[in-house]
């Protein structure tokens, strides 16, 4: 009677993972890891990113200070920093005589990047994500993509992202700001060519309203209005 109550139980429960074999295994080696359904992996990955963006400006266990326009303090771990972009610890390298190198417990970060910018660097370094739906204006935008470039290769990526949110985003209403702040990086030529040729291809628009174009330095304006001078002298 005993087995019988176990055995109706048992048909309410779900049948078990299936188990994973490696390939040429024999049975005597037969992994019993269980397989972890798509679902399954994909939060624990989402965890796991949460676990290490904790860690994003906190001193626990941190062992370097990311020193941004001499004021700001922004604990980091040297080991995380090393596998994701080593390109920042070279920033604070010391080189010895003997050809071996050492880092220093603070860094000075260049003076064109900002505190809201790096720590949205350290971020996606510690996590690999941008969030999503993070809406970024102009000045924060064009800063990351910026900031990315200085770092490269290994924010190449993350400065990917942010273009394609650039591109997604502008429009008649913010094209004025993206121009007064991608002419303040002349390193950044392939998204201020896009930027400026979203505006000459979108004249009408562009001209449309006088309050941007007031806003905007003449130089900026020239720059769009002149190809249609030209487009007008060809025909």
């Amino acid at each position: 009677a005993s087995d019988l109550s176990v055995m109706e139980e048992d048909k309410d429960l779900e049948d078990p993972p299936k188990r994973s074999v490696s390939p040429g295994a024999t049975k005597k080696s037969v992994s019993f890891l269980l397989v972890p359904k798509s679902n399954e992996f994909q939060t624990s990955m989402k965890e796991f990113s949460v676990s290490f963006g904790n860690l994003v400006n906190s001193p626990q266990f941190a062992d370097i200070d990311f020193i941004i326009k001499e004021d700001l303090h922004i604990p980091a771990h040297s080991c995380i920093i090393s596998i994701r972009c080593p390109e920042l610890l070279s920033m604070g390298v010391i080189k010895k005589r003997n050809g071996t190198t050492i880092p220093v417990s603070q860094i000075k970060v260049l003076d064109s990047i900002g505190g809201g910018t790096f720590l949205e660097i350290l971020r996606f370094i510690y996590t690999g994500y941008l969030e999503e739906n993070k809406m970024m204006g102009p000045p924060s935008a064009i800063a990351l993509i910026h900031a990315t470039s200085c770092f490269s290769p290994s924010l190449n990526y993350l400065q990917w992202i942010t273009e394609q949110r650039v591109q997604k985003q502008l429009d008649s209403k913010n094209i004025y700001s993206y121009l007064k702040e991608v002419s303040k990086f002349p390193d950044l030529r392939t998204v201020r060519n896009f930027i400026m040729g979203w505006a000459v291809n979108n004249y009408a628009t562009f001209v449309a309203d006088k309050e941007g174009i007031q806003d905007l330095r003449m130089d900026l304006f020239q720059e769009v209005h002149l190809p249609q001078i030209f487009n007008l002298n060809s025909t």
